[in-house]
């Protein structure tokens, strides 16, 4: 087997429906248990990855046999749920920041190590991650979201140490954003929260709209309901696994990388409205300057 990593970036609001709950929203989000953590799960890739795809033998050999097709064949291609890597909030300066949390990038850590992905970890320490604290966040040197000591994300204010370990922490994660013109962006709008904070965020502020379905007469006929949604210029990131034996195609993630890397895919509900469109980043272990 070989592993690798699927980076989603979204371009568009991604609402990858889950479970309905008593809550303020009527239509939520896909979320983890029990971090509450967003995720996309990973049948939700697998369909929309498969239905990207034109080459209906390629589809087949990656996923399997669609579900009214007999006899049924399993497919060489695992895709995990993804996984939340980096959360855009709005910045009282700078726009917007990128923020993540010791507990992400931990996790994010381990799960590299697992599909073999080493050179994330060759090029990072995570000791710093230790003097995240309830009232401190960090970010890189010149970080275009401080006011003096202080920065304000959405209506929270956090006090900011600005340390070189984080700047090194943000230049090997941009590699793993897939619009190039985008990452450029990430060392001076990333902010390591603590991990109680990014869950607050990531739960209290996130994308949702509230709607209605009107008449030809333009009356209200349905509604109104909200929906959530994942923001554009989220990262998520999907463990990947590869049998090759079971394709008996020993170029299976090259393949795999060839159709999927770079290409732009819609996602989760919402097709019509223009949701969904999220940008492809595909690592594989042991590729010649893999950015992980």
């Amino acid at each position: 087997m070989r592993g690798g990593v699927l980076f989603i970036y979204t371009l568009f609001p991604l609402h990858a429906g889950g479970e309905a709950v008593l809550g303020p929203v009527d239509l939520p989000i896909q979320r983890e248990k029990p971090l509450d953590f967003p995720i996309i799960q990973s049948s939700e890739i697998k369909g929309a990855l498969r239905s990207f795809l034109k080459d209906k033998n390629l589809a087949r050999k990656f996923f399997g046999s669609p579900p009214e097709e007999s006899p049924t064949q399993s497919g060489s291609a695992i895709i995990a749920d993804a996984k939340l890597l980096l959360y855009p909030v709005k910045s009282l300066k700078g726009t917007f920041a990128w923020i993540t949390c010791p507990l992400i990038l931990e996790r994010f850590l381990r799960d590299l190590e697992i599909v073999g992905l080493t050179g994330f970890k060759n090029k990072v320490s995570f000791e710093v991650l230790k003097e995240v604290k309830d009232d401190k966040a960090l970010a890189a040197p010149q970080s275009e979201n401080k006011i003096d000591r202080r920065a304000v994300l959405e209506e929270i204010e956090v006090e900011i140490e600005e340390r070189e370990e984080v700047r090194v922490i943000s230049e090997a994660l941009k590699e793993f954003i897939p619009e190039e013109k985008w990452k450029e962006k990430l060392t001076s709008r990333f902010i390591i929260v603590n991990d109680d904070l990014f869950r607050k965020f990531t739960k209290f502020y996130s994308y949702v709209v509230t709607r209605v379905r009107l008449t030809e007469e333009k009356v209200v006929d349905e509604g109104p309901w909200t929906v959530e949604a994942l923001p554009p210029e989220t990262l998520l990131y999907s463990p990947l696994l590869f049998i090759p034996q079971r394709a008996k195609d020993e170029k299976l993630h090259e393949d795999f990388k060839s159709q999927f890397d770079g290409k732009v895919v819609q996602i989760g509900g919402d097709e019509t409205l223009g949701w969904g469109f999220s940008k492809l980043k595909v690592e594989v272990a042991g590729d010649e300057g893999e950015g992980a």
